[in-house]
């Protein structure tokens, strides 16, 4: 059977241990994290880092700097090292496909913040043992996104597929070329290999 095109891993995730709330999803080329709110001391900074860079031009700037007031705290470094867009900017491929879960049309769904994480900006997704949490570094960024109990086994075998290389409980998970036939592929269980991480 095919897998989809997208998976939904979840609705919370954390950059350097700010959390966001937000959809999370996956696909063969990469994650996309949406920024529905800001749970930290920097929320009006880093808004402000966002809305100034999606807007562009004089406004932009102005908007940005009036939500970073002189009391604000520093933008985070994070929030020049990811790709924030709107999600109405995302190509058309991702936006018409039958199968990408955001389906509500509107300016509230085209403006909202989206962090697009290509394929070839993570080395491995690193799922610890005894949690609920997918973990990856892209530069001075430390991504961690959680996901429901008990969704883990299909959460794995979508990202085996899909060719992200993993490291699942201290194992590392062979990622499928994207060129292998479908029907060589195995599943995540059996592609194990059997030497423990450092």
């Amino acid at each position: 059977m095919m897998a989809p095109a997208f998976l939904k891993l979840g609705r919370t995730y954390y950059i350097s241990q700010r959390r966001y709330s937000g959809l999370c999803v996956a696909s063969k080329k990469a994650l996309f994290l949406f920024v529905n709110s800001i749970y930290n001391e920097e929320k009006r900074a880093l808004m402000g880092a966002i809305v100034g860079g999606l807007m562009g031009g004089f406004i932009g700037r102005q908007i940005g700097r009036a939500m970073m007031n002189s009391t604000a705290p520093a933008t985070p470094d994070y929030a020049h090292t990811l790709r924030f867009m709107k999600t109405g900017a995302l190509p058309p491929t991702i936006l018409q496909h039958p199968e990408w879960p955001l389906r509500h049309k509107g300016n509230g769904i085209a403006n909202l913040p989206v962090i697009v994480i290509k394929r070839s900006e993570i080395d491995v997704i690193t799922h610890p043992s005894y949690t609920t949490a997918l973990k990856m570094n892209i530069g001075p960024a430390q991504i961690s996104i959680e996901y429901p109990s008990f969704r883990g086994k299909a959460i794995r075998r979508y990202l085996h597929q899909a060719g992200w290389s993993l490291n699942w409980c201290g194992w590392d998970v062979i990622a499928i070329p994207d060129e292998a036939p479908v029907n060589q592929r195995v599943s995540a269980s059996d592609a194990k290999r059997p030497t423990r991480a450092p």
